[in-house]
């Protein structure tokens, strides 16, 4: 159990890997519009901060560990790794299944670039108890359980003419410190388009609270569940 949860102002974060700037897989980050009829974009570079280093909660100041480039899934899937800066507030541009839940003025986060379409973020946030935690992890795991639907119901232009899909899995909660669930959200756009895997570490250790995103070009059968998982303990484990 972390000691921070002593302190006054303690350290709810969010480790998410998802889209390391606008466009991802096809898709503009948030509810997914896609970024080009014909073509699938690269993800652009790291997002800057949204709110600079202005107000934000003690616990922020802790210099939480950001997991490293080395610390991701390796392997020829993802290419080679590049992780940012750290930043303070949340991005800009809202992230798939994110935008709105995280609190800007706690929040620290770093992103990080692989191959082509292969990109990710982690966030670091704070928050004064364990109520406040639990109740960031509970909206955080209905947010992203719903967001395929948001997508699904979202007027995309370029998606008119074909037929779409999206669905969700939840593999379950792992004994990581005060729990650590892990959720997929997999998006199917119409011939032409990427499918897309995006899967979501939600975790808990007193009032820290991680959430770890990884987004990649492929369907649920193929998602790299374990390899995303054991990333997700990790960085659980070492934030603070």
């Amino acid at each position: 159990m972390t000691t921070l949860r002593l302190r006054s102002r303690l350290a709810t974060a969010a480790l998410a890997i998802t889209a390391a700037g606008t466009a991802f897989g096809g898709l503009v980050a948030g509810l997914g519009v896609p970024a080009a009829a014909n073509a699938v974009a690269a993800p652009a570079g790291a997002v800057t901060a949204a709110e600079g280093p202005g107000e934000i909660g003690e616990g922020v100041s802790l210099d939480p560990s950001f997991l490293k480039a080395g610390q991701l899934p390796q392997g020829s899937r993802y290419g080679q790794w590049k992780a940012s800066r750290i930043y303070t507030g949340t991005p800009k541009n809202a992230k798939f299944c994110l935008d709105g839940v995280l609190p800007a003025a706690e929040t620290r986060y770093v992103t990080y670039r692989g191959k082509t379409n292969v990109a990710g973020e982690e966030f670091v946030t704070v928050t004064d108890s364990d109520a406040e935690a639990t109740a960031l992890v509970n909206a955080l795991r209905t947010q992203v359980q719903s967001c395929y639907q948001t997508w699904l119901n979202t007027d995309i232009p370029q998606y008119r003419e074909g037929h779409r899909k999206a669905s969700w899995k939840r593999y379950g909660t792992k004994r990581v410190e005060d729990g650590l669930t892990v959720i997929g959200v997999f998006t199917v756009p119409p011939k032409g388009f990427v499918k897309t895997s995006h899967l979501y570490a939600i975790g808990r250790d007193g009032n820290v609270v991680t959430v770890f995103h990884l987004g990649v070009p492929g369907d649920r059968t193929n998602a790299p569940v374990a390899g995303f998982t054991k990333a997700a303990s990790k960085g659980l484990r070492q934030v603070f």
